[in-house]
């Protein structure tokens, strides 16, 4: 009666080539990880440039405000008789003016704010993604070494 040795030989050595193609499946995930952690550093460096600009309108919007309001201010103090040069009408125009400035350094800082903490966090999703590349390629060097056990016992047997 006559053995056939080929089918556990292929059997050890399919767990061996098994394990290669993990290591290659492996690497090619960690890349395609670290190429749309790349790819989400530069969408969240272009939403932090329009943060910015963003920020710049709406200060652009509290200036034009601001200039309303004046208006309207000088219109009601013309319709009341109020000298427009008075001391009383010169503060309040200055705190008109501190009132817009107060509110354009805080819309600026707050554009400011979103854009640092987008860009922060991007860069380290990236670097968390770079990181967890470094460490597939690790493992798949592992499980290559173990492919390679896996095949050199496949034909050791079948040698045998």
């Amino acid at each position: 009666m006559a053995t056939d040795t080929a089918a556990p030989t292929l059997a050890y050595a399919s767990s061996g080539v098994g394990q290669l193609f993990g290591a290659a499946a492996t690497i090619m995930g960690a890349n395609a990880s670290m190429a749309a952690a790349r790819a989400n550093e530069a969408y969240a460096k272009r939403s932090a440039q329009f943060d910015i600009f963003r920020g710049k309108i709406q200060q652009e919007a509290i200036d034009l405000q601001a200039r309303e309001t004046l208006a309207a201010q000088k219109s009601s103090y013309a319709a009341q008789n109020i000298d427009l040069g008075s001391e009383t009408v010169s503060q309040v125009r200055e705190e008109t003016y501190r009132t817009a400035s107060q509110m354009k350094n805080d819309v600026e800082l707050q554009a400011a704010l979103d854009a640092w903490g987008k860009t922060e966090q991007a860069k380290i999703n990236t670097q968390s993604a770079r990181d967890a590349q470094r460490a597939a390629r690790i493992g798949a060097t592992g499980q290559v070494i173990g492919a390679v056990g896996a095949l050199g016992t496949a034909a050791a047997i079948g040698a045998a």
